[in-house]
């Protein structure tokens, strides 16, 4: 199943351009893509599926827009 991630600026240390298309097996899920990518748990602080937040556990389904926003520290 094919399935778009977009991420900011932030994780271009991991993927070199925002929105990236995955090819994935069926029953694939967040965690599968974000693990594809290279991305680690501990940067990925929200995901969200068709503008819905959703868990690392999440299944995708043919065309998802997974939004992978990082997680914030403040000081």
């Amino acid at each position: 199943m094919k399935v778009t991630v977009v991420t900011g600026s932030w994780a271009r240390r991991y993927v070199h351009q925002e929105l990236t298309e995955l090819i994935l097996p069926e029953g694939a899920s967040i965690g599968h893509a974000l693990d594809l990518l290279g991305i680690p748990d501990e940067e990925a602080g929200l995901t969200v599926i068709n503008n819905k937040a959703s868990l690392r556990q999440t299944q995708l389904q043919e065309g998802d827009c997974i939004k992978v926003y990082p997680v914030i520290v403040g000081g």
